[in-house]
């Protein structure tokens, strides 16, 4: 899954309305079990796009540390061929529900595996400036590999979410 960690900044995102304003509270009161925490919030929108259709999002999920919040694209709202589900079929809260949108879910369940693991990127200074001696392509490095170890001890914690992983 290709993803985003933010680290600094505040999250500016206009208003979720209507059934994006339902499913993203149905996924925020699921964040405790998935993640861990009672803390984080989850908002699944749209993605914001440009003149000619192009995405401004950094990835299709994404996890802001300094706010604990989630944010997933509503692109993700497909079933397993692929084809969109309409927002009012979208029930998060009702486990039997997710298997009709896999995609959405797996993304979720990713970055609430982000916000219970991903602690240690809060070290490194919000200014973007790396500390002395740190080598910006050792850090890179340990971004990328950030995701597999999540993802496992996510799984270590709640192998049933295995499903979910693989479908985003």
């Amino acid at each position: 899954m290709s993803t985003r960690i933010v680290r600094e900044g505040i999250v500016k995102e206009p208003p979720i309305e209507g059934e994006m304003l339902r499913i993203s509270g149905e996924v925020t009161a699921e964040m405790p079990w998935l993640s861990g925490r009672d803390d984080v919030i989850a908002m699944v929108r749209p993605a914001f796009k440009d003149e000619e259709g192009n995405s401004l999002d950094p990835a299709p999920a994404s996890f802001h540390i300094p706010s604990a919040t989630v944010t997933v694209d509503a692109s993700y709202l497909k079933d397993s061929d692929g084809t969109e589900i309409s927002p009012e079929k979208v029930f998060p809260s009702q486990y039997s529900n997710r298997k009709e949108y896999p995609g959405l879910w797996g993304a979720v369940i990713h970055e609430a595996a982000h916000a219970a693991h991903t602690g240690w990127l809060e070290l490194l200074p919000a200014s973007g400036q790396l500390p002395e001696g740190v080598n910006r392509h050792w850090l890179d490095a340990a971004i990328l590999m950030e995701e597999p170890r999540i993802e496992h001890q996510q799984l270590r914690e709640r192998g049933g979410d295995r499903r979910w992983l693989r479908a985003c």
